[in-house]
């Protein structure tokens, strides 16, 4: 019978034993599903099996149960009593076991999470691996559990990503230090300059990033970023790249109420735009440019106006509805 399968197979490899009877996460989502009306009795159950399996030695295991407890985490179980076996599992040094545990911290871990400290050095090491993947797994989870005190610590090492020869790192670092800023203002003055440089990189994926964080930081104080507006302007003129037109554009509709001279500055490049691209998205948000930053009567008000009456007219009722 089955009791004496698993009586042989505990003599013969408890390990072994324990990834026969262990539940995955699939299992346990379908036991979840089978037992309609009764979720709450089956998920206790669950929850005593997780106890003992994040208790066990092997690491396979207890990362195996932390994915189980970051999926219950999300729909409403508590898990911050298994917070320090969540370390463990990021300690690891395979990708695959490592994972659950990065994702069940940037669920689960808060700032009041004692244990969140012993993430720093976790951090540090992750950053220098030879996979990108690591490094971006790393990141990717700082962004979402750091404290002032881990900006402290950690910043100097996540700034020098910035130079990273992986343009996927790279982007991942630029987007990770807008989340770190909200929690850290004053690591906004430190990271500036390196920042700043991230304007003129070659990868696409990095400059959207970088323009896009500047953007974010600009809604919140839109004058400490107007000695952007060369390297901005420049990239305006240049790029082919609908998404990143549209983010710039959106950053010269805060830019401009503080600068006067600079309306006038982008009369030719929005007039080429109205005039070229093919794409509505670009289009609505260079007529919404000109109307929140131009004076009205100007030949360029008149050409969006113009451009909006087309959107009326529109078939397509997302673009009447947001003319």
């Amino acid at each position: 019978g089955t009791d004496a399968l698993s009586a042989r197979l505990l003599r013969a490899s408890p390990t072994l034993a324990s990834m026969v009877f262990e539940k995955s996460l699939t299992a346990m989502v379908k036991g979840i599903r089978a037992n309609r009306g009764k979720e709450s009795d089956y998920i206790n159950t669950c929850v005593q099996e997780i106890q003992k399996e994040v208790a066990s030695k092997n690491l396979q295991t207890k990362s195996t149960a932390v994915l189980k407890l970051a999926y219950l985490n999300m729909i409403g179980y508590d898990m911050s009593w298994a917070t320090f076996s969540v370390v463990e599992v990021m300690s690891h040094n395979k990708f695959a076991i490592k994972r659950p545990g990065y994702l069940a911290s940037a669920i689960c871990f808060t700032e009041t999470t004692d244990v969140g400290l012993l993430t720093i050095n976790l951090f540090k090491k992750d950053f220098g691996s030879k996979s990108q993947y690591e490094s971006g797994m790393a990141i990717s989870c700082l962004s979402s559990i750091c404290t002032p005190q881990i900006s402290r610590d950690i910043l100097s090492d996540l700034s020098s990503m910035l130079s990273s020869s992986r343009a996927y790192l790279r982007k991942k670092t630029v987007l990770c230090l807008y989340r770190i800023f909200l929690k850290d203002p004053p690591a906004l003055r430190t990271c500036f300059p390196r920042l700043k440089e991230r304007l003129s990189d070659e990868d696409q994926g990095v400059l959207t990033a970088s323009v896009n964080t500047f953007l974010e930081l600009a809604r919140k104080n839109a004058r400490n970023y107007l000695s952007l507006v060369p390297q901005l302007y420049h990239i305006l003129v240049n790029t082919t790249n609908n998404w990143l037109s549209i983010k710039l554009l959106k950053l010269f509709q805060l830019l401009c109420p503080l600068e006067p001279r600079l309306p006038a500055k982008l009369v030719e490049p929005l007039t080429n735009l109205l005039n070229t691209t093919k794409a509505a998205s670009v289009e609505f948000e260079a007529i919404r440019t000109v109307l929140r930053t131009l004076p009205e009567g100007t030949q360029l008000a008149s050409l969006a106006v113009e451009k909006l009456q087309v959107f009326l007219n529109s078939s397509d009722r997302n673009l009447r509805y947001l003319a």
